[in-house]
C-alpha cells in the first residue's frame, strides 16, 4: 500500500528521500537517481559539518518534474 509522506500533524512532507520520491512515482529508486544525473529531476543536499550530505527531492522540483511530462494529448482507446 502506498502512502504520502505526511508530518505527525498530517501535513506533507516538503523534502522527500529518494525511496519517497520513487514511491511516489511508481518507479525505482535506481529510475530516481537516473533522473537526477540526467538533470531532469532538481535535488537539494541536506547535512552539514561531520556529516555526509544526503540528496533531497522537494515536493515542488516532483511537481515540476510531473508537469513537464504531462501531456494535453487525449488518450487513446483500448
Amino acid at each position: 500500500m502506498s502512502t504520502t509522506p505526511t508530518s505527525a500533524s498530517g501535513r506533507r512532507h516538503m523534502v522527500l528521500t529518494v525511496a519517497e520520491a520513487a514511491e511516489e512515482l511508481r518507479i525505482s529508486d535506481k529510475s530516481v537517481y537516473r533522473l537526477i544525473s540526467a538533470g531532469e529531476l532538481q535535488t537539494c543536499d541536506v547535512g552539514t559539518g561531520r556529516e555526509r550530505a544526503r540528496t533531497r527531492v522537494t515536493r515542488e522540483a516532483l511537481e515540476d518534474f510531473i508537469a513537464s511530462r504531462t501531456s494535453d494529448r487525449p488518450r487513446r482507446k483500448s
